[in-house]
């Protein structure tokens, strides 16, 4: 089975936008004093700042410090207030150069950062030792940090996307065989009047019980079910279990659902079935007319084939740009080349790990499979790629966003959603309110900017085949 689907969140988007400079700048800081800045690229993914901190300033916030200091700290043999600056100085080195440094960087980084179009994706690292500064003299302190960047994204040519179009292909039998399922909705069950044993293609009610011994995970049961024997309904050893069957017997059956079962907690389980069988029907199907045309609030049999039809269109229609949109992404995720830093994997693969335990994502299913030594590894693997294929696509829809001028504005999302509400017969205004007071509606703005990537990179794809669709 393939992975289940998981809600991955990217890291969050610092709060600052950003846009490149040279390498080498001086920079103001307030007060006038100059401060010099260094950029070198350790990797795609990290920097390293080597920046110079004028004496001028840094006897400004040493004198501030000592006097913050002078009047908070009791030495033994001296008054409060009264320590000299020398011992204070001795005794308080390090929290001296730690705070010194601090609120000169504290205020400056954001700027350097935004100057030099550097996108933090951690707290800079202080990798200067501290015995290298000296508190007295006349020369600046050099403070090298690191800190791990979003890298720089080189998008390739749209046009090598290459994607295939088509017309969404809706016969008129396949139109005929949702009708014939709403009729089968519709039908009436007759018991016979023949006394006989069930054979296969009989509709039967039968009561049913299901048991999953082995890992008492599910017992169920269900009474008055209408299946027709041969159809899988059920998993086959119970269907041919039934033939042969008298209203009124009963019997058991040991059983194993499909892999692909719906509920991921039986897919592949053995189970214990109990079915007794209460009836033989006949199935009447209603005539296929007008009359129940507006039974199915149609005004005629020709409106509601004509109206089904084109539902039918529009639903392949959304999924032909279902797949177009995955295809795009997934080509500009793999022809992009981008590195995502190891810490931010790891930061937030713990995170979804935490959040799958808990139960606050995932299923069962993924539980068991985190809880299971013979499956953790390759299930983790599995999150891992995707995280990173999200993040990649985050980042690279940023960038499209941001080079091609792709916007949504809180108009334009409302409108959205307006339509959506009309949809769905709700009070737009209401649902409006409902969704910013949930504080949804920047993601429902941000899922608009991703179709808009998506619809661009479409358009400026290279077409294999062509038809409108």
């Amino acid at each position: 089975m393939g992975l289940k689907p998981v809600r991955v969140q990217v890291p969050p988007r610092p709060p600052f936008r950003l846009t490149f400079t040279p390498l080498k700048e001086n920079f103001l800081l307030a007060g006038g004093a100059c401060l010099k800045v260094e950029v070198e690229t350790l990797s795609p993914t990290r920097k390293k700042l080597r920046i110079e901190l004028p004496r001028e300033k840094l006897n400004e916030k040493l004198e501030t410090v000592y006097r913050e200091l002078k009047r908070e700290v009791s030495v033994p043999g001296f008054r409060k207030g009264k320590v000299p600056r020398d011992i204070l100085f001795l005794r308080f080195e390090s929290h001296i150069k730690n705070t010194v440094i601090s609120d000169i960087l504290s205020s400056e980084l954001e700027n350097i950062f935004k100057e030099r179009g550097i996108i933090p994706l951690s707290q800079p690292e202080m990798k200067t030792k501290l015995s290298d500064l000296p508190l007295r003299g006349d020369q600046p302190w050099v403070v090298e940090v690191e800190v791990e960047v979003k890298p720089d994204i080189q998008l390739p040519p749209y046009d090598q996307i290459r994607i295939k179009r088509w017309r969404p292909d809706v016969p008129r039998e396949e139109v005929d065989r949702y009708i014939e399922s709403l009729r089968e909705g519709r039908a009436e069950y007759i018991p016979i009047e023949e006394e006989r044993p069930a054979r296969k293609g009989d509709f039967v009610k039968v009561d049913l019980k299901v048991s999953v011994p082995e890992r008492g995970i599910f017992e169920a049961e269900e009474k008055d079910l209408i299946f027709q024997i041969g159809q899988d309904h059920l998993p086959k050893e119970v269907e041919e279990k039934v033939i042969g069957m008298n209203p009124g017997e009963t019997r058991k059956v040991e059983a194993t659902f499909p892999q692909d079962h719906p509920e991921p907690e039986l897919a592949g389980q053995n189970a214990s079935f109990e079915i007794t069988l209460k009836e033989i029907l006949d199935r009447k199907l209603p005539d296929l007319d007008d009359e129940f045309a507006k039974e199915m609030n149609f005004e005629s049999l020709e409106q509601m084939r004509s109206t089904i039809w084109n539902r039918m269109v529009e639903e392949a229609k959304a999924q032909i740009t279902a797949q177009l949109y995955n295809e795009v992404t997934r080509q500009i995720v793999e022809k992009t080349d981008l590195t995502v830093p190891e810490s931010v994997i790891e930061k937030r693969l713990s995170e979804i790990i935490r959040e799958i335990r808990t139960g606050r994502v995932g299923t069962a299913d993924d539980r068991e499979k985190l809880r299971n030594p013979d499956q953790a590894e390759d299930y983790i693997n599995q999150l891992r790629q995707q995280l990173i294929f999200e993040i990649k696509k985050a980042w690279i829809f940023e960038e499209i966003a941001r080079r091609e001028n792709l916007t949504v504005s809180d108009e334009e999302a409302e409108q959205v959603l307006r339509l959506e509400a009309l949809r769905r017969n709700i009070d737009p205004e209401r649902y409006i309110s409902q969704i910013k007071d949930a504080n949804r509606f920047e993601g429902v703005k941000d899922n608009i900017l991703t179709n808009k990537v998506c619809d661009f990179l479409i358009k400026n794809a290279t077409e294999e085949s062509y038809a409108i669709v």
